[in-house]
């Protein structure tokens, strides 16, 4: 069975820079077959990491074990529906369109896991 998931922004950051979730978030992935990120995402991470990495190959070497994930009218519709103010309506992006996709979702981000567990079961929490 092929396993795929759609990581959040954050668990990209966290492998890039080597943060404190580094391991955990390497181990984790390494069991998927397929990693996503949205377009979305990588357009933001691409602006985020230009001003650190400095130098586009760089960035593009950093995330090359991501695949792109196109965004989809229905899964911002959703997000909008699901979100819950003061919520971050790109977490809820991100979770519906992993739901459309049937991906698992690899967050960082534990109201994630604890507000929208019902809405969808495949959510892993890297701590």
């Amino acid at each position: 069975m092929n396993r795929s998931c759609l990581v959040d922004s954050n668990i990209v950051l966290d492998i890039i820079e080597r943060r404190e979730r580094y391991f955990a978030v390497k181990k984790i992935l390494a069991s998927y077959d397929s990693c996503y990120i949205s377009v979305n995402s990588y357009l933001n991470l691409f602006y985020v990491l230009r001003k650190t990495l400095r130098d586009k190959e760089k960035i593009i070497n950093a995330t090359k074990f991501l695949d792109l994930l196109d965004a989809t009218s229905e899964a911002c519709k959703e997000a909008v529906i699901i979100g819950q103010i003061p919520d971050d309506i790109e977490d809820c992006f991100e979770l519906s369109l992993a739901k459309s996709n049937d991906l698992d979702f690899i967050t960082a981000d534990k109201k994630i896991t604890s507000k929208y567990s019902g809405f969808y079961k495949s959510i892993t929490l890297v701590q």
